[in-house]
């Protein structure tokens, strides 16, 4: 199914409609990935094809200036790279994530990238506690929970006021930050 949705992108015909499908596409095959049996082909399968497309969304994304996009695609390649536990490269995307957010904030192009820095800190926060780095861990945890709290309306205008992913995503910062506290 995947392969078949990956054929098709060429049919949309407008750019950053296609480069947020094969964001998404990658994002499906991570989930995918994650949910399969270790060690199993369509495991192996799942992390080619997350890979690939959410690195090719990322450069499309860099040649086209649209940093928000380029921030999902950096990050959810973080969050596939620390499911294969390569903690510290996954940090290193998580913080390119950062960047772009930021620099999409900057060019004011997309509106607000708070929702984005507030999962890519909170991803942050996960991959330095895996480190050992507890007070960094806390730091950025913390920077995730504060975004959550002055972004609320204007995430909650994003995504619907009754959003689950924004209340499962904070959910699960405050449950995190606990943990590490």
């Amino acid at each position: 199914a995947l392969s078949a949705s990956r054929a098709g992108l060429s049919n949309v015909k407008e750019a950053a409609a296609q480069n947020a499908l094969r964001l998404h596409l990658g994002v499906t095959a991570s989930r995918l990935a994650a949910a399969s049996a270790a060690q199993s082909a369509q495991r192996k399968q799942a992390l080619l094809a997350a890979h690939a497309l959410l690195t090719e969304a990322e450069a499309k994304a860099r040649a086209s200036q649209d940093h928000r996009a380029r921030s999902f695609a950096l990050g959810e390649l973080g969050i596939l790279y620390a499911q294969e536990r390569r903690v510290s490269e996954a940090l290193s995307l998580a913080r390119r994530a950062l960047s772009a957010s930021q620099a999409a904030d900057e060019s004011g192009k997309a509106g607000s990238s708070a929702d984005a820095r507030m999962r890519w800190h909170g991803l942050e926060g996960r991959l330095l506690w895996q480190q050992g780095q507890a007070q960094e861990a806390v730091e950025a945890y913390s920077r995730a929970v504060a975004l959550a709290e002055a972004s609320h309306q204007d995430t909650r205008l994003r995504y619907g006021a009754g959003s689950a992913w924004f209340q499962d995503e904070v959910a699960r910062l405050y449950r995190e930050l606990v943990d590490v506290l």
